[in-house]
């Protein structure tokens, strides 16, 4: 017979020997010894069981965990008993009183990588007399996986970075939409990427991103010119695309224009530019699909150069194929690829390796070897020598991690500093010179605590141990991050600050915090803020793990990491989402809306791009603006299936909306009275038109009445209403119903748009305004509209912009927020002034 476990003495061992916090014991606990309960305690617990148990929702960060679920027993169960386990060590335990409730555990010690939660419930009894007991053998049992991201950073002629929270941050070049977040507008600070979650780690070719989840899929985006995105087509994608029939991966490589895949089973399947044989198939065709790597079997390291591919297979032997013209593959020859795997008897007792151009380095027992070519010094042998067998840097010890460019090489050491060698035409070597050459190792300048670093092919790029991500060498594409593009031959810190976004509505703001939490501030009127009206920012409750944030006129939308849409405030036309049109001040989860990468709110609708590219609308449709032939108001979220499914960008207007295609087109419906449609005519829409007839579109803003489009050549075209000079020519024509550009604007990277003004950021950090200023929105000073575009001197540095009603926001590189113009709510977020004419500092606790 089982012994009996009583409540009190199991509380005692699980609180005393596991040194956990558990709560007071139940209310009237008085506890039977085994011996009391005898046959009656079967006869109780013959009954009592865990009907239901359940996971609601799930946050991981790095080293968090936070689940919370849902609980039922059934009579004579009075209460339950659980028990929290983590990869099966028992980690927290605790009794929670009803037949019916919920559940949470939480955990801030947690590695990175993944890991097996498991909730065992147990009920508890009480019998006639208030005596209480566990039903041990009446357990029920529910586990997920949950990941934790590992640092990691990758850099190609953009940098990638893969955050705490799973998600991915990208910057630099992107004119074949390598940063993933939907355009081709280069990026010179970090934006989101609309990458899947539950990411296991990244990499970057010359011009395309890959990325592995904890699931064992890829996902590619950017360059597809040689098909190493391996979706069947040659047709570059601006933001993630899952790779077709290709699971249980454990490692991806990517090389320049090729990418590579390590399965569990330890095959290699490769895809893109064959040229020199890279793909390993016997032949020097490239591919648009993964195909197998023949003969091979049993690897467990994969690494790849620009055009070679080196492995290590678990009996310890290396093999290499591709590009070997100056002995990178180590096998003592030159001048000749290989189509197929080789032994490279060369090398032995290497515990990891990096591959760059046309050399390769390994790493043995803290030291450091290097082969193939040599003319920039990357090999780090004190010569310009090619090499084309393994050759060892004296001079370096205590290495722990490698990593190879182009024609430079980086090395990372135990005690948290980089060391370089090379190429140092452009800094990438960080030591506050751009010597030529550098044939010997040299330290970057003020760099130390560093845990994860990458080399691109003209700069370098380092995440330190407190988050902060550092860069040097070439910024022409803006991969440093730091909101220039002005190179650096010492490490500057890359912007990533507490404050990543700013959103503008009628009357209110928000911000969001790098830890995934929102301060809000200004009208509270219809609950958008989610808590008592206040003009300076408070914490918005109830919200957190949000990685994008949008305001309609008077409602707040926020998209969290694991891709579900959480709304509140007025809900009137069904904006929220939730299928009723009661306003409520709590943020709750849209119902039956997931793998969201993108979100926008109008004046009272709301738009969602799902990771598939499909668009889904809900709210007011009086105008036709959620596109379904209809003016009928939809209250849950619908597909807008006239678009189709290759949608990259997306924007709400106050009355009508707009998106961008994967050919480059615009498309638009809903109100046109002033033409903003673009197609020529004053008729609303009610299902997608196309704007004139626009190539080449990246992204797309618009406010009440006007649309604007931003072209991938950084020039800006608008249609719409002309009042106030919204059009930007200095004409004085009262609208244009077809696209016309703004003909003193060029190399633009962010458009915002106010209610009736507008706001162009180009790619040197230079902010012009033109519109309405009646309130002071253009932050130049005066209450005085502008007709044509003009620099304002007090927005530079500003990295994201955000226009309300009457107001704009911005965000400048340093973290700080800023704000002018109407402030009758305080949704300027400082200062007395009715109308705040210059910017002024927003404090953010």
């Amino acid at each position: 017979m089982k012994p009996v476990l009583t409540l009190a003495p199991l509380r005692a061992l699980l609180c005393g020997v596991v040194l956990l916090a558990c709560g007071a014991p139940l209310e009237g606990e008085a506890p039977l010894e085994p011996e009391q309960l005898g046959a009656h305690r079967a006869a109780l617990c013959a009954d009592a069981k865990v009907a239901s148990l359940g996971i609601a929702n799930i946050q991981s960060s790095r080293g968090y965990m936070g689940i919370t679920g849902d609980w039922t027993v059934s009579a004579p169960g009075t209460a339950a008993h659980f028990d929290y386990y983590v990869d099966g060590s028992l980690r927290s335990a605790g009794d929670l009183a009803g037949a019916t409730g919920t559940w949470s555990f939480s955990s801030s010690t947690l590695s990175c990588g993944l890991h097996t939660f498991e909730a065992r419930a147990y009920p508890i009894i009480t019998d006639e007399l208030g005596n209480r007991t566990l039903c041990m053998e009446n357990t029920q049992t529910v586990t997920r996986l949950v990941s934790q991201a590992c640092p990691a950073i990758a850099a190609g002629l953009h940098t990638v970075r893969l955050k705490d929270d799973g998600t991915v941050a990208a910057w630099g070049h992107n004119a074949f939409g390598s940063l993933g977040d939907g355009t081709n507008l280069q990026r010179t600070s970090p934006v989101r990427a609309f990458s899947p979650t539950q990411i296991k780690a990244i990499d970057a070719g010359v011009y395309h991103t890959v990325l592995l989840r904890m699931d064992g899929t890829v996902w590619t985006w950017g360059y597809n010119g040689m098909g190493q995105l391996g979706n069947g087509t040659y047709t570059d994608r601006p933001f993630p695309t899952q790779v077709p029939g290709l699971t249980n991966v454990i490692a991806i490589a990517a090389g320049a224009y090729h990418t590579l895949a390590l399965k569990a089973d330890g095959t290699v399947y490769a895809w893109g530019d064959n040229a020199g044989g890279q793909l390993g198939n016997n032949s020097t065709t490239r591919s648009n699909v993964p195909v197998p790597v023949p003969g091979l079997t049993g690897v467990n390291l994969l690494v790849s150069g620009y055009y070679h591919v080196v492995v290590r297979k678990q009996d310890g032997n290396f093999y290499g194929w591709g590009n070997n013209y100056y002995g990178q593959l180590g096998d003592g020859t030159t001048n000749n690829n290989r189509l197929v795997p080789t032994l490279l008897s060369g090398l032995s007792g290497f515990t990891s390796l990096a591959a760059g151009g046309y050399h390769t380095v390994g790493l043995k027992q803290g030291s450091v070897w290097a082969w193939g070519y040599n003319s920039y010094g990357q090999l780090g042998t004190g010569n310009t020598l090619s090499r084309s067998v393994p050759t060892l840097l004296p001079t370096l010890t205590n290495v722990t991690a490698l990593s190879a460019a182009n024609e430079h090489t980086l090395a990372l050491k135990s005690d948290g500093t980089v060391w370089g060698w090379g190429f140092n035409g452009y800094g990438q070597l960080g030591n506050g010179s751009t010597l030529f050459t550098q044939s010997s190792p040299v330290q970057a300048s003020g760099v130390t605590g560093v845990i994860a670093l990458d080399a691109g092919y003209y700069h370098s790029v380092a995440l330190k141990s407190d988050g902060s991500v550092w860069a040097w060498g070439s910024n022409n594409e803006g991969q440093l991050g730091n909101g220039t593009r002005v190179s650096s031959a010492l490490p500057v810190r890359a912007a990533f600050n507490d404050v990543l976004e700013v959103s503008a509505g009628w009357e209110h703001s928000v911000a969001l915090e790098k830890d995934g939490s929102l301060r809000g501030w200004g009208s509270n009127n219809q609950g958008q803020l989610g808590e008592g009206t206040s003009t300076a920012p408070a914490l918005i409750p109830n919200v957190h793990g949000m990685i994008d944030i949008d305001t309609g006129g008077f409602h707040t939308v926020a998209l969290r990491m694991d891709g579900t849409v959480w709304t509140w405030g007025f809900n009137g036309d069904g904006q929220l989402g939730d299928g009723t049109t009661l306003s409520r001040a709590t943020p709750m989860q849209v119902p039956g809306l997931t793998n969201v990468v993108a979100i926008s709110a109008g004046t009272y609708h709301t738009l969602a791009l799902k990771l598939d590219g499909t668009l889904w609308a809900w709210g007011y449709n009086g105008m036709g603006q959620l596109g379904d032939g209809s003016t009928t108001r939809r209250p849950t979220p619908f597909q807008v299936t006239a678009v189709g499914n290759t949608v990259s960008a997306i924007h709400a207007a106050p009355f009508h909306s707009v998106v961008v295609k994967l050919d480059g087109t615009a498309w638009a419906w809903g109100d046109n009275g002033s033409g903003q449609i673009g197609d020529g005519s004053t008729l609303s829409r009610t299902t997608p038109t196309r704007v004139g007839t626009l190539t080449e579109a990246s992204s797309v803003s618009g406010g009440n009445g006007f649309t604007a489009v931003l072209k991938r050549d950084g020039t800006v075209w608008m249609s719409g209403t002309n009042g106030a000079g919204l059009l930007g020519d200095g004409s004085t024509v009262y609208s244009r119903p077809s696209p016309g550009q703004v003909p003193s604007l060029s190399n633009i990277a962010v458009l915002a748009a106010g209610n009736s003004h507008m706001m162009a950021m180009n790619l040197d950090g230079g902010v012009s305004v033109w519109g309405s200023n009646q309130e002071g929105q253009l932050g130049d000073g005066t209450r005085v509209n502008r007709t044509t575009p003009g620099l304002v001197a007090a927005h530079n540095g500003s990295i994201l912009l955000a226009g309300g009603n009457g107001f704009s926001l911005g965000l400048k590189a340093d973290g700080t927020v800023w704000g002018w113009g109407y402030n009758g709510y305080g949704q300027v977020g400082s200062g007395t002034a009715f109308y705040q004419t210059t910017p002024i500092q927003v404090s953010i606790p």
